[in-house]
């Protein structure tokens, strides 16, 4: 990967703090996006079972 980024003008030190970025982004995406869909099921449940207390 940061190669690509050497080819595309940036520098040694860059190309590799990129490439790195590059790698936890592919790593956690993946994690973040499940959790922002499952996020609406969770509370839904939640609702349902009474584990959430309402501000009445």
């Amino acid at each position: 990967m940061p190669l690509v980024f050497a080819a595309a003008g940036a520098n040694g030190p860059h190309s590799i703090r990129a490439g790195a970025a590059s790698r936890k982004l592919q790593f956690w995406m993946p994690t973040l996006a499940r959790l922002v869909c499952d996020a609406p099921l969770i509370l839904e449940r939640r609702q349902c079972t009474g584990e959430l207390t309402s501000a009445e």
